[in-house]
């Protein structure tokens, strides 16, 4: 246990950590598609409405399953920093979202990020694609819901 005391074994920590919250939040997701899956495998094949609304509703879901790991690897480790610092009350109100945009999210490569902002885990102009994407197929389900 002694090799757990030095950094590697703190970083091997910290590194499975991020993968148990990687790995909860993929099964919850997982389980969301499969679950609209199973619903558009039980409407008829002439339910052309029924099944579009479907394909849309899996196909978001798929596109936000970037973001959504995102989302949750950066409230995690947001919750180990004030932790570590003893900070309840910082973040208090700044939701995941938010803190994910402060930065110049370019990922790990990004040099003019301001000092102490929280950059993203996927590359900034990859996460905006996928916003875009993210929101024609939102448009797209409040169309077919009318």
């Amino acid at each position: 246990m002694r090799y757990l005391s030095s950094g590697v074994g703190e970083n091997l920590i910290e590194f499975l950590l991020a993968c148990r919250t990687c790995v909860y939040t993929l099964h919850n997701e997982l389980t969301r598609i499969l679950e609209v899956q199973h619903n558009f495998r039980q409407l008829s094949y002439f339910d052309i409405l029924g099944r579009t609304r479907a394909a849309v509703q899996l196909s978001r879901m798929a596109v936000q399953l970037p973001m959504v790991l995102e989302k949750a690897l950066l409230s995690d480790w947001d919750a180990k920093e004030r932790v570590k610092n003893g900070d309840t009350e910082s973040f208090a109100n700044e939701d995941a979202d938010r803190r994910m945009r402060r930065g110049n999210g370019q990922g790990r490569s990004g040099t003019d990020t301001p000092p102490g902002a929280v950059e993203g885990v996927f590359p900034r102009h990859v996460m905006l694609i996928l916003r875009g994407v993210d929101a024609a197929l939102e448009g797209m389900e409040k169309i077919l819901r009318r």
